[in-house]
């Protein structure tokens, strides 16, 4: 069972930097890590978002998902994330995560060629 303080540990990790100190602290803990990891790939994923800062609905969509992260951990729930969660377990084998590098690039070259191009 998981305990109270796991729990706010879990929901800690999902507050941007804290999220590498508690995967490095708490690893031994499989709740813990399991949350501080997606945490950690979210953290990645919303700095790349920043930096492309063009794109303002993914920036709100990645925080949503650490709201999300965030409330699940606090409930002693679970959280799965789509590809992120596979990269996160370590699940992902070469093949796929090359199939789905490949999608996400022409998804998002598609996405900054459409807001770079002048409104007429």
């Amino acid at each position: 069972m998981i305990n109270q303080k796991e729990r706010q540990w879990a929901a800690a990790s999902y507050l941007g930097p804290m999220s590498l100190l508690i995967l490095i602290a708490e690893r031994d803990r499989w709740y813990v890590a399991h949350h501080a990891r997606r945490a950690t790939i979210l953290f990645l994923v919303s700095i790349i978002v920043w930096v492309i800062s063009s794109i303002r609905w993914l920036e709100y969509l990645v925080l949503a998902m650490m709201i999300a992260g965030f409330l699940s951990a606090l409930m002693g729930e679970e959280f799965k994330l789509p590809i992120l969660s596979e990269v996160a377990d370590n699940r992902l084998d070469k093949k796929q995560f090359e199939r789905y590098w490949s999608r996400m690039t022409q998804w998002m070259k598609s996405i900054i060629k459409a807001h770079s191009e002048p409104k007429k």
